[in-house]
């Protein structure tokens, strides 16, 4: 096949003898010389023939004159194809795991063009459970997708099987999908730029945790202090308390963008010292009477160690100013178990209690920023359900409230729903928080609290037929119970939708995409257990 303007010029082998390689200007000497008086060159030849000109009714100088004129065509507009100069990357490891039936990938494709696009992590579950793995020209698809969902995350290495790493290799925006091996530049990395210094920690430490802070530490007297900065972060990859003593030295140091790192990794440690004298200074500041109340007692002066420690007082608008600043920060890096034992009562009990004080909203948000720190399946629960109740909701939409609610277990949401639409009524509205969670969540909706909200659509269909308006959140709710419930409900839910009332007919097309979704789901699934 020609492939570029040097083949059709010299002949496939002009390429390797650019000395044999046959010009323009070589086809229009000879056809001045006349053929009477010159002979065809062999190069010549095999070029005609490379171009498909050599034919045996042709006069040759109609072979000539057409070869001068195709290679002038093609030496003014054909484009010149240049080599690639890097050795090319190893080839792809044999797959050990089996590719899924013909049929799972043809619901693999419908998932990749669009259709059921949020079934893809799904699918990659099943592939995952059932060791199977990703057909080769689907993997830039999944993997680009995973960069952007992180509910593909977990499975994904079992689905790619040996290749996904292999790929991801390739190209360095899937780099961080995968475990990478260290850097290869230990020698001069302190040469690199902070981003690419802070990068190669955090490889050596996901790789050797305990090496790589020994060779920080050695390090460190030589460092700068924005090298220090932006290493140090590296350590909260297998953060553990034999990193405790390095990291207090740290509170030390001159610089504040030094310590600052330094203190947040030692809030993340339970047990750290750190996290003892912060609820030492805190627990004095919050008093349960004989009643059960709580009670804020701020300082009038702020313990000068506390900066050493990582609480940097800040002007506040909310009552108490900077003391009430000083103590909602400790509260937001102290293990929220250490509340259990010191007041002697449950998750739940403290919650509200804290939630009757003076610095109510501080303090909960503040409990809640301590619980995505250490994370308590008991606090995130009693937390969730005290803002179903009602309360804090001006900040359950914020980062701390999302984070909040996507840490919650997937038993935590079934049960905390299921009982609160026992109690508060099935049908949802739009500026509830059970609504927010529903539509935020990945986790499955378990039957119990599937069939809780097919009827509260039901009632709602009945309440909104004057006023369609109030109902428009829920066809987002309908599409994520498709994706949600368990596509074996299909049945149930085709039964009970009634199509000859005027109040549910105009949600047949969207009852008819949830049905559809559920049953391409159901098939999806009975792929995987034959």
């Amino acid at each position: 096949m020609i492939t570029s303007l040097t083949d059709i010029e010299g002949g496939q082998d002009a390429q390797n003898h650019p000395e044999e390689t046959v010009r323009w200007r070589d086809w229009v000497n000879l056809a001045l010389l006349g053929t009477e008086r010159s002979e065809l060159p062999d190069a010549m030849g095999q070029a005609m023939a490379d171009m498909g000109l050599a034919s045996e009714d042709s006069s040759p100088e109609e072979l000539i004159l057409g070869a001068a004129g195709a290679i002038h065509l093609l030496e003014v507009g054909a484009r010149h194809l240049y080599g690639y100069p890097e050795p090319l990357p190893p080839t792809a490891p044999e797959e050990p795991l089996h590719l899924p039936s013909q049929r799972s990938m043809r619901h693999l494709d419908a998932i990749l063009k669009g259709d059921y696009q949020e079934a893809l992590a799904e699918f990659v579950q099943l592939l995952a459970t059932h060791q199977q793995t990703l057909p080769p020209e689907s993997l830039p698809l999944v993997l680009s997708a995973a960069l952007e969902d992180d509910s593909l995350r977990p499975y994904l290495l079992g689905a790619t099987g040996a290749r996904g790493p292999w790929l991801a290799q390739q190209n360095p925006a899937w780099a961080p999908l995968f475990v990478q091996p260290a850097l290869a530049w230990d020698h001069d990395w302190a040469q690199q730029s902070l981003s690419s210094q802070a990068q190669y920690w955090r490889q050596r430490r996901i790789q050797s945790p305990e090496e790589t802070r020994l060779a920080l530490q050695k390090s460190w007297p030589a460092l700068s202090p924005a090298q220090k900065a932006a290493c140090l972060p590296a350590l909260a990859e297998g953060l553990s308390i034999a990193d405790e003593p390095f990291l207090e030295a740290c509170l030390d140091d001159s610089r504040q963008e030094v310590r600052l790192p330094a203190a947040a990794l030692l809030k993340n440690l339970p047990q750290s010292q750190l996290c003892l004298r912060l609820f030492e200074r805190a627990s004095a500041c919050l008093v349960l009477s004989a009643q059960g109340s709580l009670s804020v007692q701020l300082p009038e002066l702020l313990p000068a160690e506390s900066r050493r420690d990582g609480i940097i007082p800040t002007g506040s608008k909310a009552p108490g100013g900077l003391p009430a600043s000083y103590l909602v920060q400790q509260v937001a890096a102290i293990p929220p178990s250490f509340w259990e034992a010191h007041l002697g009562q449950s998750p739940d009990f403290i919650v509200a209690a804290m939630a009757r004080t003076s610095l109510a909203d501080e303090l909960v948000k503040s409990l809640a920023e301590a619980t995505l720190r250490h994370p308590d399946e008991r606090w995130t629960e009693a937390l969730i359900d005290n803002w179903l109740a009602g309360n804090h909701n001006k900040w359950w939409g914020s980062t701390i409230g999302r984070q909040l609610l996507a840490q919650a277990s997937e038993p935590t949401l079934n049960r905390l729903l299921t009982r609160w639409m026992d109690q508060h009524g099935v049908v949802l509205y739009n500026d509830q928080l059970a609504s927010h969670w529903l539509l935020s969540s990945q986790h499955p909706w378990r039957a119990p609290l599937a069939r809780l909200f097919w009827r509260g659509f039901q009632e709602m269909t009945v309440l909104a037929r004057t006023r369609p308006w109030d109902m428009l959140h829920y066809r987002a709710l309908l599409e994520r119970c498709a994706y949600r419930c368990a596509p074996d409900m299909l049945e149930e839910f085709r039964l009970s939708w009634s199509y000859s009332s005027a109040g549910y007919g105009r949600w047949d097309d969207d009852i008819q995409k949830m049905m559809q979704v559920l049953s391409f789901r159901k098939e999806m699934h009975a792929q995987f257990v034959k």
